[in-house]
């Protein structure tokens, strides 16, 4: 029955990228990493994250095993950036992986990969991370600037850009009631609209069954109807040799309808009030 699997897995990997993901029996459930020629898929109890290597690095689906949803990526890349000045044109390097895992099944969870640009100096490394204790993938991207010459700038940076099968899907959360402060002219009501995957510092919630973002306020996780994009907007002067380590990108899986509840508790597990035991009402006593 084992030979069985790794046949399976051997065979879904050398076809073409569209096709659905194996499943592994009983026993199988583990941290790993698959590859097979350029076909390469990053394992846990929770999900399968396909990527084809075969020109650049790119991502083909997303299986939540959660709740049984295979998400299409659309062999979306996962790292471009540009480089230049806003209102100018700006240069958009090509990347070919130059490593990569090994053939076969390996196990644990990371998965690395060095992409080099087919026309301009530079390196990237696109580092994934992920256990058995949460249904989250991490992504970690590091930008060198390899040319004897400074950028000016590396403008913008999409850490992921995917064309889904995703059905819309509206936060029931939002919109809601912000009121403004009194010392602000004056006070008033507003209704916000649905800040989630459209603003800055939100995650976004393909189908509330998958939740994607950047880990830092400043990021944003774009979702319009079915595109997914993660920029991060840096516009920094790279010099000679330096490198940029880009902000982490994190996706999640979640039972049905349960993505909103699965983001809120992953954020609640990297908070230090609750990593040190202190997440309780505090009193100020001022005398």
């Amino acid at each position: 029955m084992k030979n069985n699997y790794k046949l399976m897995i051997g065979c879904w990997l050398a076809s073409a990228s569209t096709v659905l993901i194996a499943q592994p029996e009983t026993g199988q459930d583990t941290l790993m990493v698959q590859r097979a020629g350029n076909q390469v898929i990053l394992q846990s109890p929770a999900f399968f994250f396909q990527l084809d290597i075969s020109d650049g690095l790119h991502a083909a689906q997303w299986e939540n095993r959660l709740s049984h949803r295979i998400l299409q990526l659309g062999h979306g890349p996962e790292v471009e950036f540009d480089l230049g000045l806003p209102g100018q044109p700006v240069t958009t390097p090509r990347f070919k992986v130059t490593k990569a895992p090994g053939e076969g099944s390996t196990p644990g969870g990371e998965a690395c990969f060095e992409l080099v640009s087919e026309n301009l100096k530079v390196t990237v490394d696109v580092c994934y991370r992920w256990d058995d204790k949460q249904p989250v993938l991490h992504k970690y991207v590091t930008i060198r600037n390899d040319s004897a010459t400074t950028w000016n700038r590396l403008l913008d940076v999409r850490l992921g850009t995917y064309v889904t099968d995703a059905k819309e899907y509206h936060d029931a959360d939002w919109p809601v009631r912000v009121t403004k402060s009194p010392w602000m002219n004056s006070e008033w009501d507003m209704w916000t609209t649905d800040p989630a995957g459209h603003e800055r510092g939100y995650p976004a919630y393909p189908e509330n069954q998958f939740f994607v973002s950047l880990a830092h306020p400043s990021g944003f996780a774009l979702l319009e109807r079915q595109q997914l994009q993660l920029l991060q907007p840096p516009g920094v002067i790279l010099e000679p040799t330096k490198s940029f380590t880009c902000m982490e990108a994190v996706y999640g899986v979640a039972p049905a309808d349960g993505a909103r509840a699965a983001f809120c508790e992953y954020l609640r597990s990297r908070m230090r009030r609750v990593l040190r035991g202190h997440a309780r009402p505090y009193a100020i006593l001022d005398t």
